[in-house]
C-alpha cells in the first residue's frame, strides 16, 4: 500500500443572505467548487487535478452577501 495515499473531499451548506427563503437561498447542489492548483507538494505520490473552473453562482441568485459552511476533510 502507498503510504502517501489520502483522498480530501469538501462539502458544503446551503447559502444564504438577508432573512432567507426561496428567493434567498442558493442550495448546495447549484454551487460549484474549485479546489484550485497544487501550489506545493512533498513526498511521492500521484497528484490528481482538480477541477478546471472556479466557483459559479446560478444567474437567479438575489444579489447580496450570503453566509455558508464549507468543510474540507482529508482521510
Amino acid at each position: 500500500m502507498n503510504p502517501n495515499l489520502w483522498v480530501a473531499t469538501v462539502s458544503a451548506t446551503a447559502f444564504t443572505t438577508g432573512g432567507g427563503g426561496a428567493q434567498r437561498t442558493i442550495s448546495n447542489g447549484q454551487v460549484s467548487y474549485w479546489s484550485g492548483p497544487v501550489v506545493r507538494s512533498t513526498g511521492g505520490g500521484t497528484l490528481v487535478p482538480g477541477q478546471p473552473t472556479g466557483i459559479t453562482i446560478p444567474a437567479s441568485a438575489v444579489g447580496g452577501t450570503y453566509t455558508g459552511v464549507i468543510t474540507h476533510s482529508v482521510a
